[in-house]
């Protein structure tokens, strides 16, 4: 650029240095675009190498192979500052199962960093162990980055979702209209915190803007697609990848529901795929897998659905500490429930429908 400019200098007319002048701008602009365009592949990419680390560590734990667990998590938090639901997985292999006090010190200031508190954690186990005086230390020499205001608008739009929903009403009210004025305000003053902060995550809210009761809500109110919010969130890495998928594909179904379509997953994680009935859980391939796997890399998961539902399958048949997946109850009348999984067992076994099953322990029921 001083080249240019003595070049600019240097010129003759007026003219001569005007087309300069035009040149030096378009070359700032290329250089300007070209800075911003690698920046955005290295956060990608760090993303990237952050998930493939953590399905590896949460498929580790399905296999009760905590070392490598705590190894995975390791190399995860080493692409960048981890989600606050990893931290804590990590910090609850390390503190419980590997007992690495470096490697759950480490954890725990992460979580003191997006807001957590050392009561929450003051538990027998934990306060006469060796590890005890360690986390106090971490709490008392680490900086909290929650912002406060935001936090309190986020709990603030979560307790009137959850306010105007257990409300009773008189005769002359109107559920449903109160529903729908207070989700429109909800919407608008979440909208408002996006443009007023420009960093929302788990560090600066203490927990997540991505509240999956009320995307769900507005989802059903409004047939509002909380993707139009979230997705770009999610490749910034500011919203949790498999939060997002498991939230959007709830939201999805209530619009399809609503309009009367066919049902579709995104992401493979609904009750279509993944539901417990009586005593039975079941996991069923989606049909369009192909698409799945499309939609699932396009938010940089390298969490392949078979890998999703071996955890639910973990889940569906250990009493653990580590919630790595959510499942869902289906309750039918007892005739139907049994219709329903005597034709879903005999379809898995005859090779007609694409999945397993597996009976849930009876200290689990």
């Amino acid at each position: 650029m001083t080249f240019l400019k003595d070049v600019v200098q240097s010129a003759g007319t007026p003219a001569e240095k005007g087309k300069i002048n035009i040149i030096m701008k378009k070359t700032a602009i290329f250089i300007l675009l070209t800075l911003c365009a690698n920046v955005c592949l290295c956060q990608r990419s760090s993303l990237k190498h952050y998930y493939y680390w953590i399905n590896q560590a949460e498929l580790a734990i399905c296999d009760s192979n905590y070392q490598k667990a705590s190894d995975c998590y390791d190399k995860a938090f080493s692409c960048r500052k981890p989600f606050s639901a990893h931290a804590y997985l990590a910090f609850k292999v390390n503190s419980k199962y590997t007992h690495n006090n470096d490697r759950a010190s480490e954890c725990f200031h992460y979580l003191v960093m997006s807001g957590d508190s050392i009561q929450w954690y003051a538990e027998d186990s934990l306060m006469y162990s060796d590890l005890w005086p360690i986390l106090q230390k971490v709490a008392d020499t680490t900086t909290s980055m929650v912002i406060p205001e935001l936090r309190q608008a986020l709990i603030d739009i979560r307790n009137s979702d959850q306010r105007v929903r257990r409300r009773t009403y008189s005769e002359d009210e109107s559920w449903e209209d109160s529903l729908l004025i207070t989700d429109s305000l909800n919407m608008v003053k979440l909208l408002e915190l996006y443009k007023t902060y420009p960093v929302i995550d788990d560090y600066t809210t203490g927990s997540t803007a991505m509240n999956p009761a009320f995307c769900y809500h507005i989802a059903k109110e409004f047939l509002f697609d909380p993707a139009q919010i979230f997705y770009p969130e999610v490749l910034k890495g500011n919203v949790n990848a498999s939060l997002y998928a498991t939230t959007e594909d709830v939201c999805l179904d209530f619009i399809q529901s609503v309009k009367g379509e066919s049902p579709k997953t995104r992401y493979g994680t609904t009750s279509s795929q993944f539901f417990i009935l009586d005593t039975i859980g079941f996991v069923l391939e989606p049909e369009n897998l192909k698409e799945v796997t499309k939609e699932r890399k396009k938010i940089l998961l390298s969490e392949t659905w078979n890998d999703y539902a071996k955890k639910v399958a973990y889940r569906y048949q250990h009493e653990t500490d580590f919630y790595l997946v959510r499942t869902t109850n289906l309750y039918y009348p007892p005739e139907e429930a049994e219709q329903i999984i005597k034709e879903t067992i005999t379809g898995i076994d005859n090779g007609l429908i694409k999945g397993s099953y597996y009976i849930i322990p009876e200290k689990l029921r």
